[in-house]
């Protein structure tokens, strides 16, 4: 009975925080629980469906203060681990100690006992559909010639057929499913599947990466000694082409390891092939004849035009492919069309080629300022060679795109001088004297970044700095604000006003200001959302304090939420100190 009690305010826990720890235990505690609703009314008398729905009637009283609080940890779960976030929201959310006890017991059933759950159910179900005994909690004794015996934990297990496709092509098919079948002498665990892909480090310019999908593996039939499970990789268009490597952890029987699964070379492998991004619209692109350019540091270069339709780019030589080129200028042109679109302003001309901004590749030491730059509210980017070179070969080799150049757009579309006047004080402050305006400089870019990339569903390389794929760095982003709100001691005035993140950690501030515009706009229509928030924070008055630079914030937050959201901003995530700051 115990055990049944877990399950279920394991499920209520995680309906409430509504994140999987992974995909594949999430899909086993799913497939338990759901397969345990079904069946409690026949298995469990009264008294013991008394007990469960009880345990869940008094898990939603204890929790329900705390819903709240526990929902601002949801990104956190994937960027900390559960364990570890359940002991903050413990702590942040003041829990009692019974539901701070409760959540430990039930991350360490998550640890540990997850396969029992199912396959106490499973075996609920089993007997029930044989009829071999009457279907009660406790556990039947097994014979060796009825299903029962299946229920005991197998010794050994091997595998009969492994009919994953050697090459899947998403264009053909759009998921990755099959059954594989296993042989074992009883009950064994659900198999735990992944796939990988793994680009060696060679050197920075050839973008490094180690990705992985997990499958969700569901069972067909393992009433028999042949046991046969669906498994299906949620493998998408913007993973990486090329080829991707099987993984099968050992084996296990009630939790216990029974013994591992060997691959043979042939199918321990597949070819991930899809569409290009962009292919259908997508044209190659030849350069034109070589043009004089003037650097940012006022130094000529002569370079060769690439031109699309928005976007130019200039570089220092011609043997690129046609074909390559096309598709970066395809996709740089629909981030600009995103930009112009969501912000309503076009840039003043600084650096442009046939009125169009341009984009410079120029020697790491020629360019403005470090690997890339980007004129504030004005056309021009330069970028050095070995970002280029990290850009032209991750679209070349992978059809993933560096992040580089959706960022220094961020800064073209700044409307410096219009937003200066209702983020400074008296309108004309600098950013040694206004440090919110400083931190909202750099966290439009920050944040427009991802709003480009995700609206246009781009195929992102991992992260340069620390090879971490696109979503695991959008995913830690998004929990800065998760980790503000938990904070007892994380203000208004400590992090932007001090141009520091609420954390130690590689993100910083200008992260952290992204952070809390995707947390108002998640859900929303990210184009008219941006769009109003942009046009009505221009259109508030000049400040003569910083709380009233902070109130033109909010309400160009609440305009672009359709709501009021000052007391979620002040309140729940913890500026409130932001009204009074001079």
């Amino acid at each position: 009975m115990r055990l049944f009690k877990l399950a279920a305010g394991l499920g209520l826990v995680l309906s409430l925080v509504a994140t999987p720890i992974t995909p594949a235990v999430a899909l086993e505690l799913r497939y338990g629980l759901n397969a345990f609703s079904t069946a409690k009314s026949k298995v469990l008398n009264s008294n013991q469906r008394a007990q469960v729905m009880g345990l869940v009637t008094d898990s939603k009283h204890l929790l329900a203060k705390q819903i709240r609080c526990v929902g601002f940890y949801h990104s956190a779960f994937g960027v900390m681990g559960m364990k570890l976030a359940s002991d903050r929201a413990a702590a942040a959310c003041g829990f009692a100690k019974k539901v701070r006890q409760e959540l430990n017991t039930l991350v360490q059933l998550q640890m540990t006992t997850q396969r029992a759950v199912h396959a106490r159910v499973s075996l609920f179900l089993e007997l029930q559909k044989n009829s071999q005994v009457d279907p009660t909690p406790s556990v039947p004794t097994p014979t060796p010639t009825t299903a029962s015996a299946q229920a005991l934990p197998a010794r050994t297990v091997s595998l009969r057929s492994w009919p994953s496709p050697s090459t899947f092509d998403l264009n053909v098919d759009k998921i990755l499913k099959f059954n594989l079948s296993l042989e074992s002498d009883g009950f064994i665990d659900t198999p735990k599947i992944w796939a990988t892909f793994e680009e060696p480090y060679i050197s920075w310019e050839m973008p490094a990466q180690f990705a992985t999908v997990q499958a969700s593996v569901s069972p067909v039939s393992v009433a028999e000694s042949r046991k046969t499970f669906q498994v299906v990789l949620p493998i998408d268009a913007r993973q990486a082409i090329g080829t991707w490597k099987w993984n099968i952890a050992p084996m296990t029987a009630m939790g216990n390891e029974i013994g591992g699964l060997r691959l043979s070379a042939r199918d321990s492998t597949f070819e991930f092939k899809r569409s290009s991004y962009g292919s259908d619209a997508a044209k190659s692109i030849v350069f034109g004849p070589a043009v004089s350019y003037e650097s940012f540091k006022s130094d000529k270069h002569q370079l060769f035009p690439w031109e699309g339709r928005n976007v130019v780019l200039l570089t220092r030589t011609t043997s690129l492919s046609p074909t390559v080129m096309g598709r970066i200028l395809f996709t740089l042109d629909k981030a600009f069309d995103s930009y112009e679109s969501i912000t309503q302003y076009s840039p003043s001309k600084g650096r442009a080629h046939n009125n169009k901004l341009s984009i410079a590749v120029l020697a790491s030491n020629d360019v403005g300022c470090g690997a890339a730059c980007g004129y504030l509210g004005a056309t021009g980017i330069e970028m050095s060679q070995p970002l280029f070179n990290r850009l032209y070969n991750g679209v070349e080799r992978f059809d993933q795109y560096d992040q580089a150049l959706f960022y220094e757009l961020g800064r073209n579309f700044w409307d410096y001088g219009g937003f200066q006047k209702v983020l400074t004080v008296g309108g004309r402050g600098s950013w040694e004297s206004d440090p919110f305006w400083d931190v909202s400089t750099t966290g439009f870019a920050c944040y427009m970044r991802a709003v480009t990339v995700e609206l246009n569903q781009i195929p992102m390389l991992p992260w340069d700095g620390d090879n971490k794929s696109w979503q695991s760095f959008l995913a830690e982003t998004r929990s800065l604000v998760t980790l503000h709100a938990a904070s007892s001691t994380s203000n208004f005035g400590n992090t932007f006003q001090a141009k520091k993140p609420p954390y130690t950690g590689k993100l910083g501030a200008t992260d952290f200001w992204a952070s809390v515009m995707l947390y108002f706009s998640e859900g929303k229509d990210a184009v008219a959302f941006n769009r109003t928030f942009f046009q009505t924070l221009k259109a508030q008055r000049t400040p003569s304090s910083t709380a009233e630079v902070v109130q033109n914030f909010v309400k160009a937050l609440s305009a672009a939420s359709g709501k009021d959201i000052s007391s979620v901003f002040f309140d729940d995530l913890n500026f409130r100190d932001g009204l009074s700051l001079k």
